[in-house]
């Protein structure tokens, strides 16, 4: 079996209602001592041989706090909101978030990337990344992991909290048959989960 273990960044330096998605902003400073601390100790009985970080700062700053070596990689960055990234959810309009809750896999905000778009990325990140990894990340990156991993309804699980984290384990020998050619099976998905638009925002 192939096991990660994904950590949500601490809790970032934002006003609350705002959308950040890409926005590299940084972790509050007492949240990601703390935050340090329980992981310290969390996975001390975890094999973990691999540290992998968002190259986004709230996710470097914690990597930097844990005693590991670790490397940075923007596959694991949060989803692209583009030009709604800085703007309230309010600002961003109703019309707006009606379209992306009529078609969440394949609509983008103007400059930004759409659900499907990041799945193949993660789907691209997961096949490069080794056993008994721990992966410090974005809460929409867990429901991505969630959906390629378990086939649970992206839209329909909680978010992972600040600082918490989750392990995931899959057999990889299914791995090339399960995501072949053309990511036939993300098409799959996309249209199974097609309209269950209910997206939750606080990335």
């Amino acid at each position: 079996m192939k096991r990660l273990i994904i950590a949500r960044h601490p809790r970032p330096v934002i006003q609350p209602g705002v959308c950040y998605g890409q926005l590299d902003v940084n972790a509050q400073e007492d949240h990601l001592q703390l935050v340090a601390q329980h992981l310290t100790s969390a996975l001390r009985p975890f094999r973990v041989q691999h540290v992998i970080s968002s190259d986004l700062y709230r996710c470097q700053a914690l990597a930097e706090q844990l005693p590991y070596q670790y490397v940075i990689s923007p596959l694991w960055r949060e989803r692209s909101f583009g030009s709604w990234e800085g703007q309230t959810w309010d600002d961003i309009g109703k019309s707006a978030l009606d379209n992306w809750a009529n078609d969440p896999f394949f609509f983008a905000p103007p400059n930004g990337e759409s659900l499907w778009d990041m799945l193949k990325r993660i789907l691209l990140a997961l096949a490069l990344l080794p056993n008994h990894s721990l992966v410090i990340a974005h809460a929409g990156v867990v429901r991505c992991l969630d959906l390629l991993l378990t086939g649970k309804n992206i839209y329909a699980n909680a978010s992972l909290d600040y600082g918490m984290y989750r392990q995931f384990e899959w057999n990889p020998t299914w791995w090339p048959h399960r995501y072949g050619a053309e990511g036939a099976l993300l098409q799959q998905l996309a249209i199974a989960h097609r309209g269950h638009g209910n997206f939750m925002p606080n990335r």
